[in-house]
């Protein structure tokens, strides 16, 4: 009888997070009415149902954003970064129990989670670009989703977020005046999704879910708008690659005179130089066009860059260990050297001198500027730097390199190319 029980599958979902939920909910409702000028849309427990609920991602809140109108728990898919961080990670694990996935790769065992959530009788959130927004428009979304969608066999819940971007770019580490938005932008029955093709589902999605903050109309206002925005940005419309600095509203430079400053509408305007876009999204856009049409072979002899990080190996789902503080990264285009900082110092044998691009399974961006890379061993670091660094080149090089154009930060909505890897395995 006791072995009996000790095969019995463990429950997902449990009374305690119920209770997590409704406390959380009490303390969200004055944080994001007074911190975030929030406004949302109300569900009652009359009108609650079982669902899976799609939402585009602007920030790192947006959990509590969408689930605050929900009078019962919701289960996210998220980051395996976020259970994968000791005990912060077992703890959220034990209030909330999101299922994890490994980003940029393929991994059937969050379908399993959410399997398993959506048989309990459970709701399950997804955010199907896969990422937050890096530039303020809505990014790629996998065509999966709609497969997923119509294999759950329960009700579509479509949640438009607006506003989020604009009040805190994943980017900025500074709040800006401005109020946001959230609410039920379409429902989807079963039987209508039975009825319905995969293409058909996928396109309502993204035409629901696709804007644009900087069309949205807001005014804005803070005395950081640029800082940090060297992180996403690393291509001059002048002088080609390079690096900037964030300063209050404007952003220069480190190369040529190009001087840019931020307006109270999210645009850009041009101080000192000529800046052929309208605004960061733009030049986000562009950097990207910039990448793929660069010679792979460019920097194969010496490297695009040079900087000091900080290297973690991650134990997934479990801790995230520091393996060296001071390691000198040499970014090349088919792969990145790691030096000490001092010549007479040896490397550990934990970190790997290099690492080639055609031995990764993938790279991503985690948090604001955080580079992660996978192996196909199941080998994963984490790549750290101050608070300028940029993670987003790295990871470009590689899907360069991979010729893997469809990544979480390309924003092309459209594509539909030979590498359009997998979500979530479906």
């Amino acid at each position: 009888m006791a072995e009996a029980r000790r095969k019995k599958k463990k429950k997902w979902i449990h009374f305690r997070h119920n209770v997590v939920w409704q406390i959380g909910r009490v303390v969200c409702f004055f944080v994001l009415k007074i911190r975030c000028h929030y406004h949302w849309q109300k569900l009652s427990r009359k009108e609650y149902r079982q669902a899976l609920i799609l939402s585009n991602h602007q920030t790192v809140f947006d959990q509590f954003f969408v689930g605050i109108t929900f009078p019962r728990p919701v289960y996210y898919v998220a980051s395996e970064a976020i259970i994968s961080n000791g005990f912060k990670g077992r703890f959220v694990t034990w209030c909330a129990a999101p299922i994890p996935i490994k980003k940029a790769k393929s991994d059937t065992t969050a379908v399993a989670g959410i399997l398993r959530v959506v048989k309990e009788g459970g709701s399950v959130a997804i955010f199907p670009e896969g990422n937050q927004s890096m530039a303020g428009k809505t990014g790629y979304m996998k065509k999966t989703v709609a497969s997923l969608a119509k294999r759950l066999k329960i009700p579509l819940i479509l949640y438009r977020l607006e506003g989020g971007y604009a009040q805190k770019p994943r980017w900025c580490d500074h709040r800006r005046k401005c109020s946001t938005r959230g609410s039920i932008a379409r429902v989807i029955e079963p039987e209508e999704l039975a009825g319905m093709s995969e293409d058909e589902i996928y396109r309502i999605i993204v035409d629901t879910l696709t804007l644009d903050d900087h069309d949205g109309g807001q005014i804005v206002r803070s005395r950081h708008m640029a800082e940090q925005l060297e992180r996403i940005l690393y291509v001059c419309p002048k002088c080609g690659m390079t690096s900037f600095i964030g300063k209050g509203n404007r952003i220069k430079c480190n190369t040529c005179s190009l001087e840019a400053e931020f307006q109270s509408d999210l645009s850009l305007r041009a101080v000192t130089g000529e800046l052929p876009y309208k605004n960061e999204c733009e030049w986000f856009d562009a950097q990207q066009e910039y990448i793929r049409k660069l010679d792979r072979e460019a920097f194969l002899e010496r490297p695009a860059y040079v900087e000091t990080v900080s290297l973690h190996r991650v134990v997934l789902y479990e801790k995230t260990v520091c393996v060296a503080k001071q390691l000198r990264i040499s970014l090349y285009s088919d792969r990145l050297e790691f030096a000490t900082a001092d010549p007479e110092e040896s490397l550990s044998v934990e970190i790997p001198r290099v690492i080639r691009f055609d031995e990764l399974e993938s790279a991503s961006v985690q948090y604001a500027n955080t580079l992660m890379l996978y192996f196909d061993d199941l080998r994963t670091f984490r790549v750290t730097g101050d608070t300028h660094f940029n993670a987003v080149k790295y990871m470009d090089f590689v899907s360069h390199y991979q010729k893997q154009y469809l990544s979480v930060l390309t924003g092309l909505p459209e594509y539909q190319g030979e590498n359009d890897m997998e979500f979530l395995g479906v």
